[in-house]
C-alpha cells in the first residue's frame, strides 16, 4: 500500500496534515517518544525492585517513580522566567537531548555494575526537569508550523499519542522487560528522545519560528513614538 493509499483511509480532518512535511517527519518522533515514556512507567518501577537493597524496594519504587514525574512539575514552576521566552523548538530539542542522555546512562550504569540506588534516583530526576516544557513545547511548535485550520485536528493526533501510548506502552513493557530486562527498555526509550531531537533539528527552519524584529522596525516604532509625543505637544511633524 502506498502513503497516498494509505492518506485516503485517514478521517478528513487529518488528512491534510500529512501532506505537510515537517509535521509528517516530526509525528513519528513523537510517538515514538510517548510510547518509550510508557515503557519507561514499568520499567523504572521494575529496575527499582531489581537494585534496590534488600528490605527498601518500596522506598527505593517510590523515589523512583517520585524523581520521574516531580521534577518536571517543579521545572514547571522555577524555570518560568528563565524559559517561557525561548523558542518551542528549542524548548522541545532541549528536553529531548537531556532525556537522550541522562535515561541512556540508565543502563550503561546498570551493564558496568555501576548503577547504584542514589545515581537511579538522580539521572530520572535529571532527565525528567525540563519535561513539561519540552511537552508544551511540542503544541507550540506544531501551532507554528501549521495553519491555523488545522491545528485543531494536529493536537488532537498529539493527545491521542499520548493516551494510546498511557494504555499500548505498559502493555509492551511488561512483555519485553521479561525478555530483555528493564534497564534496556529505559534506554529505548533514551534512543526515542535522541531521535526526536534530531527531528526537531530538522523541521526548525520550515516550522515557522517568528522572526526577530530588525533594526530598521525598532527605529520606525521609535519615530513613531517620537511622533505621537511631538503630536501630543502641540508639535506639528515637518
Amino acid at each position: 500500500m502506498t502513503p497516498a493509499q494509505t492518506t485516503r483511509l485517514l478521517p478528513q480532518a487529518y488528512r491534510p496534515l500529512f501532506a505537510h512535511a515537517g509535521f509528517k517527519r516530526l509525528l513519528p518522533a513523537l510517538a515514538a517518544s510517548d510510547l518509550g515514556d510508557g515503557m519507561s512507567v514499568v520499567a523504572v518501577a521494575w529496575l527499582a525492585i531489581e537494585i534496590a537493597p534488600p528490605g527498601r524496594s518500596g522506598l527505593l519504587l517510590g523515589a523512583a517513580l517520585a524523581a520521574y514525574a516531580l521534577p518536571g512539575a517543579l521545572g514547571a514552576l522555577l524555570f518560568g522566567r528563565l524559559l517561557r521566552r525561548l523558542p518551542a523548538a528549542r524548548l522541545l530539542a532541549a528536553d529531548s537531548r537531556i532525556r537522550a542522555v541522562l535515561l541512556g546512562c540508565v543502563p550503561l550504569a546498570w551493564a558496568t555494575g555501576l548503577l547504584h540506588p542514589m545515581l537511579y534516583v538522580a539521572l530520572l530526576a535529571g532527565s525528567s526537569v525540563l519535561h513539561a516544557w519540552g511537552n508544551a513545547g511540542r503544541y507550540s511548535l506544531v501551532a507554528q508550523m501549521l495553519p491555523p485550520e488545522q491545528r485543531l485536528a494536529a493536537n488532537a493526533l498529539l493527545s491521542s499519542s499520548v493516551s494510546a501510548s498511557i494504555v499500548i506502552g505498559p502493555a509492551l513493557a511488561g512483555f519485553l522487560a521479561a525478555v530483555v530486562g528493564p534497564a534496556w527498555l529505559i534506554g529505548l526509550d533514551a534512543l526515542s528522545f535522541a531521535v526526536l531531537a534530531v527531528q526537531v533539528g530538522r523541521v526548525r527552519a520550515p516550522g515557522g519560528e517568528p522572526e526577530p524584529e530588525t533594526k530598521s522596525q525598532w527605529r520606525t516604532g521609535s519615530e513613531a513614538e517620537a511622533g505621537a509625543e511631538a503630536g501630543a505637544n502641540g508639535q506639528g511633524a515637518p
